[in-house]
This record gives structure tokens, sequence and C-alpha cells, in this order.
């Protein structure tokens, strides 16, 4: 970094890597292009600012683009803008002479605690880095790493020198490394679950086994008793629509999301139906009505099956005391403004769109929360 002195070049700063092959990421040198301006701030002579239009004070940092120097008065009004700082914030710097800095860069709720932030400062000046989330001239947002230098002037007031470098990429990377993370540890988690379904259905099987064995044995040792023959054969439904729903929970702990094939909707909505209808004994009503033109398309099947069967489940436990549930299908067409208004990223097309009607008790507001 060059060092100036009466407009000549006077020296230059040198950041060494002594360690062979590494080389620094952009985290890493924006924070030596900051520690190199404040090297230059106590090597360059301290004078005034210039008013805008003449000759910078700091032409070292002039020739530094990438860093938005920014000088305040101790009223926080600025005193000089950096070429660096008109292409960070997009303000000309004869738009921001004499302007509070807070007002042209800062977001309105942000205002008056970095307006306490600035006066701390000239009370007791610091020399830590802090990240910012700023504001440009067009209303853009901006990440930026910024450092601050108070000196005393000639005429014995305070000012307040503030650089700044764009760190909006290196913030961009670091949130979609946080959001990677997330997705890992959600798979993991939803690893470790599908294991403890699959020994949940599986000791649950071992039960099922026992009762049905046992009841078979009374069934037969009862042959001729009409009412404890109508129990046994209760108990005995019980444990097949059981057993039906421990096949399920083990097919989904040992299903890969990913595994997609061709799946007819309709089919899976019919069987899963068709299994809960003797579940519930014929009680609430359930009609199907697929009206969709074409149901077959790429989906994990047995998540598939799981999902429509714990839709039509909450359905029943809503009519429990008596009603209607109706499975119906349709083709809907969403376009690019609807896509656009949605946090799922979906992409305009053709859908499948399935819908579970009921007509229960719904929901209190905990529960839909």
């Amino acid at each position: 970094i060059p060092v100036m002195f009466d407009g000549e070049l006077a020296g230059v700063v040198v950041f060494e890597d002594t360690l062979g092959q590494q080389q620094w990421n952009d985290e890493e040198t924006a924070v030596l292009r900051l520690i190199a301006w404040s090297v230059l701030s106590v090597l360059t002579p301290h004078e005034a600012p210039a008013p805008v239009g003449r000759a910078s004070a700091f032409p070292a940092l002039e020739a530094m683009a990438s860093l938005a120097v920014v000088c305040l008065e101790a009223d926080r009004r600025v005193s000089y803008w950096s070429c660096g700082a008109e292409k960070l914030f997009g303000y000309a710097p004869e738009e921001t002479l004499g302007k509070e800095w807070v007002d042209l860069v800062v977001p309105g709720s942000e205002r008056e605690l970095m307006r306490q932030s600035i006066d701390q400062a000239f009370l007791t000046p610091s020399d830590e880095l802090t990240d910012l989330l700023l504001m440009r001239k067009d209303g853009q947002n901006v990440h930026v790493r910024a450092g601050s230098h108070v000196e005393a002037r000639e005429d014995g007031q305070a000012m307040l020198h503030w650089v700044g470098i764009d760190i909006s990429e290196l913030h961009e990377q670091h949130e979609e490394k946080v959001a990677l993370n997330r997705q890992m540890l959600d798979s993991r988690k939803m690893e470790t679950v599908g294991h403890l379904i699959g020994g949940l259905a599986h000791h649950t099987n071992n039960a099922l086994t026992v009762i049905q064995g046992n009841a078979e044995l009374i069934r037969m040792e009862y042959a001729d008793d009409p009412e404890l023959q109508t129990l046994i054969g209760e108990i005995l439904k019980g444990v097949k629509d059981t057993a039906g729903l421990t096949t399920r929970l083990q097919a989904y702990s040992q299903s890969d999301s990913h595994d997609r094939s061709q799946v007819d909707v309709h089919d899976v909505i019919r069987r899963v139906a068709e299994e809960l209808r003797g579940t519930y004994g014929g009680k609430p009503l359930m009609a199907v009505a697929l009206d969709a033109e074409s149901a077959v398309l790429p989906a994990a099947r047995t998540e598939l099956e799981v999902a429509i069967a714990s839709l039509i489940e909450n359905a029943c436990e809503a009519t429990a005391g008596g009603g209607e549930i109706t499975i119906s299908t349709e083709t809907v067409d969403f376009d690019e403004g609807y896509c656009a208004l949605q946090s799922e990223g979906i992409r305009p097309g053709s859908y499948l769109c399935v819908t579970v009607d009921d007509t229960g008790c719904g929901m209190d507001n905990q529960t839909l929360q």
C-alpha cells in the first residue's frame, strides 16, 4: 500500500505471506486493507481534509478505490467523501458535504442507535472492526466491514475518519454456508427419526404377534361362544390394521427421499383411503373424487403414501363425532406472478392438486399454529 508525503511516494506498507503456498481469502484481504488504512492514517500528515473538488489529503487512500473513506465532524456531518465511498454508496461527493452521514446511509430504524454509536466513538475511540448493514442511494442494502479513527485537528476540533469495505459477497457466502449446515443438520435429524421409527415399528410388530397368537388360541378354545368370537374378531381386526400402519412406518424408515419413480397418485389415494376406511370402520363417510386428467408423476412413493395418510387421518380425527371426508384431485396451473409470491421456490407450470376436505370440528388457534 503506498504511503504518500507532500504528494510524493514516501514508502510502502507491505503484507508478506510467509506461509508458502497458502493464499489469503477475500475476508482476510479486506481486514489487511483496513489495517493498512490505520497505518496510513498515522503516517499521513494530519491535515484537514480538502473540500470537495480539491485534491485529497489522503492520496494513498484515493488509490484504493475498494475502500470507502468518510470524514465526520463532531456533529456527524460529512466533511470528506472519497471516490471509494461514492462507489460503495452511490452518492457523489457534492451530494454529501455538510449532510449528516447517518441520514444518508443508515436504514431509518437504526439511525438513532448509529448516532449514539458515533457520539460514543468521539468520546471513547476504538480500533475494533464492525460489520454493519448500511444502505445505498438506490435503497439497496449493503454489508460493510468498517473501522474508525478519531484525531484532533490544528484548531483543536475532533474529527472521525471512517473507513469501510463492501463484504456483501462474503456475507452471502456465509449465509449460504449457514443454510447448508442447517440442511445437513435437518438431514441427520430425519435419519435419526427414521431409525427410531424403524425400531418402534419392529417392537410393535413383536407385540402384535403375541396379541394375535393368543387371540387365535382363545378363538379356537371358545369356538362355541358367539359373543366372545365377536370380541376376538375386533381384536384381530385391530391387530391387522395396526400391522398395516407399522408396515408403512418401516417402509418410510428405510426409504430414500431421493429414490423417485413414476407414481400414479390416484392409485396411492385409492389404496390409502381403502385401508383407512377399514381402520375407522366406515365412519366418517369417505368419498373419493379423482378428477385430474393425469396423476402420474415422479415421486417417492412411500413418503407420498405417508403424507396422504396423515392428511386423511387428521380429517378422521376431526370428524370422530360424525361427518364426511372428500379426497379430490385436480390439475392447476401456476403462472409467474403466483410463483413469485410463494416462499417454496416453485416454478410456473401445471401441478397436481390433492385436497382433503372434511365437515368436522376444525382446529383451534393452538392446533393451527
